[in-house]
């Protein structure tokens, strides 16, 4: 597993994003700092430097979850009260850090990922529902989760559609990690664990994650733990 530290105070983590389609020109990461109740985009080059620091709190609403890059470049992140069956306010922010507002949402959400069709794929507190919407927030599908091993946290869209969601679950009494596979419906195809521990001992796919398709599986990125923290990487075979 390689590691890439990042720089400053990153609270508690919660989603995951290159800045741009690619890697090369470094990263997002959505995180809540649950002691001062703020919420905050975080963007970092390359090299792990911070180079912006985003506030997204929007009064109660302090909990910017699960993220995702569309074609354009816009970063899609719900800001959501700390709780679940609350409220969220969707934003998205440009590559220099402009903030616009979309829409508001009647239920906490954890994650949004924008799908190339412009679609939006959704889940609510611990994904128990899984949402397909359009820009402006209007309902396409609800789904129920079918599976209680895994509570997803964030997603990557892949350009078939399909969605591969990470997440963490308490069976057996302890953590576990694990990833999902979801096809344009929200149906569950295939769901996996992910035994890889972080440095703090989470499991990798704890909360922020992004995956990077290849020819022969796919390179997870994450940042699985608070504070101090570091970009991890590691292969998957799917």
């Amino acid at each position: 597993m390689d590691t890439l530290p990042l720089e400053g105070d990153l609270h508690h983590p919660q989603g995951l994003s290159p800045r741009a389609p690619g890697r090369g020109d470094g990263w997002w990461v959505t995180t809540v700092d649950p002691v001062g109740a703020r919420g905050f985009v975080l963007g970092f080059d390359a090299e792990g430097r911070r180079t912006d620091t985003i506030e997204v709190t929007d009064g109660a609403r302090i909990h910017p979850g699960g993220c995702g890059l569309d074609a354009d470049g816009l970063l899609w992140v719900p800001v959501a009260e700390y709780r679940p069956a609350s409220s969220t306010r969707v934003v998205t922010v440009t590559p220099d850090g402009d903030v616009t507002r979309r829409f508001e949402f009647p239920d906490h959400l954890g994650l949004l990922v924008p799908r190339p069709d412009g679609r939006l794929v959704a889940g609510n507190w611990g994904s128990r529902t899984l949402l397909l919407l359009e820009p402006d927030g209007t309902v396409v599908a609800r789904v129920t989760n079918p599976q209680h091993l895994v509570d997803y946290q964030d997603a990557t869209a892949r350009a078939d559609g399909t969605i591969l969601a990470t997440g963490t679950g308490g069976a057996y009494g302890r953590d576990l990690g694990g990833i999902a596979i979801l096809d344009d419906r929200l149906a569950l195809t295939l769901l996996l664990p992910v035994p890889d521990r972080s440095p703090a001992d989470r499991p990798v796919t704890y909360n922020a994650t992004w995956c990077e398709p290849g020819a022969s599986g796919s390179t997870l990125w994450a940042v699985p733990d608070d504070g101090a923290a570091a970009l991890l990487r590691l292969d998957l075979p799917i």
